[in-house]
């Protein structure tokens, strides 16, 4: 059904179709191509895209950036005022279901920024349709996600802007995207690569490594410190949060308060932490968790296979992406500056774009969400 509700308006001539990529994406889809893993296609992935005739191809790295301001304002708050410690990380809609499901109690923990996806569609149909004078109601926004969660993500009523639109309107995976692009012949191994377009198409090195367990953290770390001082880290690289490592717990320093930081991946293991917080609620203060093994680079609409060696491909390959960029902090991107300052002009209104709320949910409502996925 997704690919008949994709190709319709593509072909439609009064409709804006945008395509926005999630990072994880530029390092696997290549797989899907005969490329080796952790080969990184981001200017042939962004050609492809465009020759399937969307209009504009963005980069949800660039979303990222705006989610890691946000979040890194939500750490620096929480860790002065001492209110909803620990803060989690919330752009897993898997994790976020699950505690919303579990461990209902813990809810004001999540940070209520979007998930990087929501942010860009959100853009989208605010800021760049007014820009372009183009009436929101008439622009299709598709994620190609590494994850079949978001097809859930997407339909959530907190997400719902004032426009009464939903910021994203389909979802393809992975290898949806990839059946897409072979179903016109097109070929990522031969295909020459091409820019994505402004104004999100230039995100910087922290909007990239979103893809990886520990990513999301040390992007906001980046950031929170740079709020938190007024000086950029001496080392941007974070190397101690990365990994594989389904737990792994770690102390940073932020200014002159040590944070206890806990980076996990896997439900199992959050579950475990969750525990944990049961037992000791000052265990630590910032928790990240992806659902997915290595993150989303292991997400369940990536290529298969995904072993532990081909996960650690894809990570590396966004951890270099990052660390040959000049651009590696968010708070740098011009693109962020500039809708700040014209456009996101005040708490209120980046606050209706960029966050959201989290509600207990009932079991019925998780077996009916079950069922429609495996359909």
């Amino acid at each position: 059904g997704e690919f008949e509700n994709i190709e319709e308006p593509l072909k439609n001539k009064n409709k804006t179709v945008i395509v926005q990529f999630a990072p994880a994406i530029r390092s696997s889809i290549g797989e899907e191509f005969g490329m080796d893993p952790g080969t990184v296609v981001t200017g042939e992935l962004t050609a492809g895209l465009r020759k399937l005739g969307f209009d504009k191809v963005f980069d949800t790295s660039v979303a990222a950036d705006f989610t890691t301001w946000e979040e890194a304002q939500e750490l620096v708050d929480r860790i002065i005022s001492g209110e909803n410690l620990p803060a989690f990380s919330s752009c897993c809609p898997a994790w976020v279901k699950f505690l919303e499901f579990y461990y209902p109690k813990f809810l004001n923990n999540l940070c209520t920024s979007r998930s990087p996806q929501a942010m860009m569609g959100g853009l989208i149909k605010t800021y760049w349709a007014e820009k372009n004078n183009i009436d929101p109601k008439n622009i299709l926004v598709v994620s190609i996600m590494p994850c079949v969660a978001k097809k859930y993500e997407i339909k959530r009523e907190e997400l719902k802007m004032e426009n009464g639109l939903f910021p994203v309107d389909v979802i393809l995976t992975t290898r949806e995207a990839a059946r897409l692009m072979n179903k016109h012949k097109i070929d990522l191994k031969n295909i020459e690569p091409e820019e994505a377009d402004n104004p999100f198409g230039f995100p910087s090195g922290a909007g990239v490594i979103y893809g990886a367990s520990g990513g999301v953290f040390e992007s906001a770390f980046r950031t929170a410190y740079f709020k938190a001082t007024g000086k950029n880290l001496e080392n941007i690289d974070v190397k101690e949060v990365r990994g594989l490592d389904g737990i792994r717990k770690r102390e940073l320093k932020l200014g002159d308060k040590t944070i206890k930081t806990v980076l996990v991946n896997g439900i199992k293991n959050a579950k475990k932490m969750m525990e944990e917080l049961k037992e000791n609620p000052d265990a630590f203060q910032a928790m990240e968790v992806m659902a997915c093994p290595g993150g989303c680079i292991g997400g369940g609409g990536q290529p298969i296979p995904t072993t532990p060696e081909i996960r650690k491909k894809r990570a590396e390959a966004l951890y270099d992406v990052d660390a040959k960029k000049e651009l590696r902090l968010a708070h740098e991107n011009p693109v962020i500056e500039e809708v700040y300052k014209n456009y996101l002009t005040s708490k209120e209104i980046s606050h209706k774009i960029l966050h959201t709320s989290f509600h207990q949910r009932e079991k019925d409502e998780v077996i009916r969400l079950k069922d429609s996925k495996d359909n």
